[in-house]
């Protein structure tokens, strides 16, 4: 079906390197998905469409090796506002998905930090293989944030002071 070939930045530059001076890959992303997009289309109308290929087009970059922005999919890839993205961003968060971003993966911007939405529906009990899943991170990386957030808790419970517990 319709694939594009599209550069974005590396799933190993950090959060404080400009985009402009950041490694890029070059990543193969699903734009239509023939059939399936149709029905969705049919079903959820153009809105529920371009929500379904926003979660679809993160995770294919982040499989490989690559993080969109919101402004590559705004700008670059789905030709509409970059509010436009943010206002579907908010519905497919509400609706439990969280798709990789690069501002949600490396905790920049104005979005809720993906720890603390982890170590929420942790609370809600949601087990560890399932929060690897929803939010594309290591085993290690969920259990480190678990462990940190049981510390914190202990802590507080033993009426630390605050400048101790960080």
């Amino acid at each position: 079906y319709g694939k594009i070939r599209f550069n974005c930045v590396s799933q190993s530059e950090g959060s404080s390197t400009p985009i402009s001076e950041a490694k890029q890959v070059t990543v193969t992303l699903t734009f239509d998905a023939g059939e399936s997009d149709v029905k969705i289309r049919k079903h959820q109308g153009v809105q529920g469409l371009r929500q379904e290929r926003i979660i679809r087009l993160c995770t294919e970059a982040y499989n490989q090796g690559g993080l969109l922005t919101v402004e590559d999919l705004a700008y670059r890839i789905l030709n509409t506002g970059e509010r436009t993205i943010v206002r579907d961003l908010k519905t497919i968060r509400e609706k439990g998905d969280n798709p990789p971003l690069r501002s949600t993966i490396k905790d920049m911007g104005r979005t809720i930090s993906h720890k603390a939405l982890i170590i929420k529906n942790w609370l809600k009990g949601d087990e560890l293989s399932d929060l690897k899943r929803k939010y594309n991170h290591s085993f290690s990386a969920i259990e480190n944030y678990v462990n940190k957030f049981k510390r914190v808790v202990f802590l507080s419970h033993e009426k630390k002071p605050i400048e101790q517990i960080a």
